[in-house]
């Protein structure tokens, strides 16, 4: 087995120019909020995850969400998974997906900055196939259809 220091296992990056590691250049990329900004200003994801079989995905999904910049990051799961989104992390607005709803949020949505991810911890049952199909025919920003929902 190779040592992560052999030549042989490092990757090549003569043709392939890195990107730049200066500090400067990466907080360009995401500038510091204006003094006068708020939650809305970062922007809001609405993130529709987390079947009951798999809470931890709506968790994952939604707290990388927030490390990405999301300003406000609301979590529609299903209702066994409540519990366990809103303990891994209390900033988190987590709803039932039920309250889901996607021709209302767009509609709310024409004042603020918004997508929508879809998916994260589906496993593919009817109710989930509805919840998708409503979603892109309501989209007027940004649906990101991830996980389970990739395929129905």
């Amino acid at each position: 087995m190779r040592s992560p220091t052999d030549s042989a296992s490092a990757p090549n990056t003569a043709s392939t120019p890195l990107p730049s590691r200066d500090n400067a250049a990466l907080a360009a990329l995401a500038p510091w909020p204006d003094p006068q900004a708020n939650k809305y200003t970062r922007g809001k994801l609405s993130l529709v995850a987390g079947a009951a079989a798999y809470p931890g995905a709506a968790c994952l999904a939604g707290a990388a969400a927030e490390r990405a910049g999301a300003g406000y990051t609301e979590v529609f799961c299903a209702g066994e998974s409540l519990l366990a989104v809103r303990s891994f992390r209390p900033s988190l607005v987590a709803r039932d997906w039920r309250e889901w709803h996607p021709a209302r949020q767009e509609a709310r949505r024409a004042d603020r900055t918004g997508a929508c991810v879809i998916g994260c911890g589906f496993d593919g049952d009817a109710r989930q196939r509805e919840l998708v199909a409503e979603t892109v025919r309501a989209a007027t920003g940004p649906v990101l259809i991830d996980g389970g929902a990739i395929g129905l």
